[in-house]
């Protein structure tokens, strides 16, 4: 009888339970000895009509996220308010089948697989829901001394150390999602993509075109080959040429029939990815590292309206130098800004900065 019973609930669970959303919570012991942060964000809107970014740092200090809308702020929004619940609801168990099979079988996902099943959780929502816009998202988690991060877009996070020369240095960064990153490209050209290079704040900024209305042979009407175009020629439709025409008017000449994104992977932009299916993927990259040297570590996440400006290493001098001098991240954050669109931004811009501090014993 007693096998027969166990039988039953094996099955049960089997049926039921869905091994992506259990992961244990922290003991209250790893819970006291977890890196405690202090964190303030600030952001601006520059000279755009309206304000697309959205943060969330969560009230535990554990969590940290920048998201930047592209199209409107509808998924932004969405997941300012929505990706912590839903992590926590991936990591933590909350169903009595998810302890059953725990109990039963010993078993948990990870951290990373967690985070990662989140990523495509809150991707399913935005397709059913058929939200319009598109938002990239970087985020960070703190599970003792471990730091965990998820990057979708080219919003960026970097963590900076202070040395024993008391210089700072860079001591990870995520990697932007770029349309001219070599292997960005090649999967947005192997999905029929174009990826075209035009100029933004004085330099050029690799750009990925997906046809909607235009076959590939009629956009290819527009210019002969590269040789041309970068002579500053191109073609109309009906092969007659015309001279010195810039790439960024060849790009208005063939905008009403086309969708240009300056990102290679994003939350949303169903048109994009329903027109070319693994083009344009909402796929994130997950990192783990250790934060081993809490009072000489921070980190800083920021959207592209900062990055955009600043290289990394003159970013984590800014802000070592100002923790140094005693300066609360809040304020650090709100001069991050200001410097950024000093040094020319137009865009949104969001930044926070995470000063780490020693765990507690």
């Amino acid at each position: 009888m007693k096998n027969k019973i166990f039988s039953c609930l094996i099955l049960i669970t089997s049926l039921f339970y869905n091994p992506l959303q259990a992961i244990t919570e922290n003991t209250d012991k790893v819970y006291r000895e977890r890196l405690r942060t202090i964190a303030g964000t600030h952001r601006v809107i520059g000279t755009r009509p309206y304000q697309e970014d959205t943060y969330y740092n969560s009230k535990d200090g554990r969590f940290f996220g920048v998201f930047d809308g592209h199209g409107g702020d509808q998924i932004s929004k969405f997941l300012a308010n929505e990706f912590y619940s839903t992590f926590r609801s991936r990591k933590n168990p909350r169903k009595i089948w998810q302890w059953i099979w725990k109990w039963i079988w010993g078993w948990e996902i990870t951290i990373e697989q967690a985070l990662a099943t989140t990523f495509m959780s809150l991707e399913n929502t935005i397709k059913n829901k058929r939200y319009e816009s598109g938002s990239t998202a970087v985020v960070a988690y703190i599970d003792g001394k471990t730091l965990y991060v998820g990057n979708l877009g080219d919003s960026r996070l970097i963590v900076g150390t202070k040395n024993p020369s008391n210089t700072y240095n860079v001591k990870f960064t995520t990697e932007d999602h770029k349309p001219g990153n070599v292997t960005e490209k090649e999967r947005i050209e192997k999905y029929d993509g174009y990826v075209f290079c035009f100029k933004e704040h004085g330099k050029k900024t690799p750009t990925a075109m997906y046809l909607y209305n235009t076959s590939k042979e009629q956009f290819n009407s527009y210019y002969r080959n590269y040789k041309d175009l970068k002579k500053g020629n191109c073609y109309t439709s009906d092969g007659s040429k015309k001279q010195n025409v810039k790439l960024e008017n060849l790009i208005k000449i063939v905008a009403s029939t086309q969708s240009r994104i300056m990102v290679s992977r994003a939350f949303g932009d169903l048109g994009v990815k329903e027109s070319h299916p693994g083009a344009f993927i909402a796929t994130p990259d997950i990192y783990e590292l250790t934060i081993d040297r809490p009072a000489k570590e921070f980190m800083i996440i920021a959207t592209d309206g900062f990055w955009d400006v600043f290289d990394n290493e003159e970013a984590v001098k800014i802000v070592g130098k100002a923790l140094k001098k005693g300066d609360n991240p809040t304020k650090i954050a709100e001069m991050l800004c200001d410097m950024a669109e000093k040094k020319g931004s137009r865009d949104n811009t969001t930044v926070t900065v995470v000063k780490f501090l020693a765990a507690k014993n």
